[in-house]
């Protein structure tokens, strides 16, 4: 796929378990640009235990949403970063219209990708989604690591994370529905939302979304 001389800043958005951030790397290899994933952000501040990062883990933990004055002071600072020089792909912002607007202020979006599965297909993915402590995933229902429990990279035990617990899970969908589409009509109104089935498997999905984008971007 041809480079972009322009910047191009593109939003992936859909519930849990759509497979945004598998879909998102694929596509940052694509078109050469970084993948920023807000949760990942977040996760590293709860890592080292920064006030932030205290502060987030009770919020995710329990399903919720970050505040948004945090977040976005939090986004600021590391899109100052030259990598994102040339555009980025988002996962995990933004999900409100004020994170929306905010957010097009400084950073206009270019396209939002967005990934369609049901609250089931969501239920099932996440809650057989299993991580190692150095952020491996597996899932227990199609992408089993080798051993049972066992990281195939680092041979560390695979844990369900808090915030895939099935009352986090039912959180989480409920703010999507209620929030977060509402985000997605917000960029539709504008032109610039790609509806994908995210319902199959990875291959297939990732290939809908590079055509479509191949086409657009030429």
């Amino acid at each position: 796929m041809k480079k972009q001389r322009e910047k191009i800043v593109i939003v992936l958005s859909g519930p849990q378990g759509a497979g945004k951030s598998t879909q998102g790397e694929l596509l940052a290899k694509e078109l050469g640009v970084p993948l920023l994933v807000v949760g990942s952000l977040f996760r590293a501040q709860i890592a080292a235990k920064t006030d932030i990062g205290i502060l987030a883990k009770n919020i995710i933990e329990k399903g919720g949403i970050m505040p948004h004055e945090i977040t976005r002071e939090m986004l600021q600072e590391e899109l100052q970063d030259r990598k994102y020089e040339k555009g980025l792909i988002i996962d995990g912002f933004p999900r409100t219209i004020p994170q929306a607007q905010q957010f097009d202020l400084f950073m206009p979006v270019t396209y939002m990708i967005a990934l369609h599965i049901s609250d089931e297909v969501a239920y099932e993915r996440i809650g057989g989604r299993r991580v190692c402590a150095k952020g491996h995933v597996y899932n227990i229902h199609s992408d089993k690591p080798k051993k049972e429990g066992v990281c195939d990279v680092d041979h560390l035990p695979l844990v369900m994370r808090a915030d895939d617990s099935k009352e986090a899970i039912k959180n989480r969908l409920k703010i999507y529905h209620q929030e977060t589409e509402l985000v997605i009509e917000y960029y539709k109104n504008k032109g610039k939302v790609l509806f994908f089935d995210a319902s199959g498997d990875i291959p297939t999905v990732a290939k809908a979304i590079k055509t479509r984008m191949k086409a657009l971007l030429k």
